[in-house]
């Protein structure tokens, strides 16, 4: 029986830096996320003129992990609302929410699955189409905050579902008609897949 213990020790041996490898996550990853925002607040009660709807939302990005645990991220995003008033106001269906997303995230590393938390700095802008034309709102800055889980795959390879909210005001400027704004506000779920190079 201790023939066979010390026969096992080698091989424990070699399997163990990859078993390191995949507890640290210190590598560069990117990542792919599609699901639904919903719109809260103002946003959606019309308060401030605008009701808008639950729609699809995707971001692309990548992470750098400088410890097991800490890591930096930026992503593009992209949250496409249904709008209630816009077909009474002549303007498409649908009102675009899109730009840019960086922050921190703070995850435990596992062999099998980890929780991750997130927190980050928005810049994006809010538009519509109607008229023959784009009306855009200025770039303005917002904040985000999601956590989630990380289930590990196959070896690279992670499925990460998770809950985020995001808020950033959107102003909007007009020649004819008073200056309006409205805080765009969300919460989402959806689901990413990642690579870890």
């Amino acid at each position: 029986m201790h023939s066979g213990i010390r026969g096992l020790i080698p091989l424990v041996l070699a399997l163990l830096p990859g078993v390191a490898g995949a507890q640290t996550g210190v590598g560069i990853a990117a990542e792919a996320r599609a699901g639904w925002a919903f719109p809260a607040g103002d946003f959606e009660g019309g308060a401030s003129g605008f009701a808008a709807e639950a729609g699809p939302t995707f971001a692309i990005g990548g992470r750098i992990n400088f410890t097991p645990t800490l890591g930096i991220y930026a992503a593009y995003q992209q949250t496409r609302f249904g709008c209630e008033q816009c077909e009474a106001l002549e303007l498409d269906g649908a009102t675009l929410l899109d730009g840019l997303e960086a922050g921190l995230q703070i995850s435990a590393p596992s062999l099998g699955f980890s929780p991750w938390l997130r927190a980050g700095i928005l810049q994006q802008q809010l538009s519509f189409s109607g008229f023959g034309e784009r009306l855009v709102s200025g770039s303005a800055t917002g904040f985000s905050g999601a956590l989630g889980l990380a289930i590990g795959l196959s070896p690279g390879f992670q499925l990460r579902p998770g809950v985020s909210f995001l808020s950033v005001p959107a102003e909007f400027q007009f020649e004819t008609v008073p200056d309006r704004s409205v805080d765009v506000t969300a919460f989402t779920i959806d689901l990413g897949v990642a690579y870890r190079f």
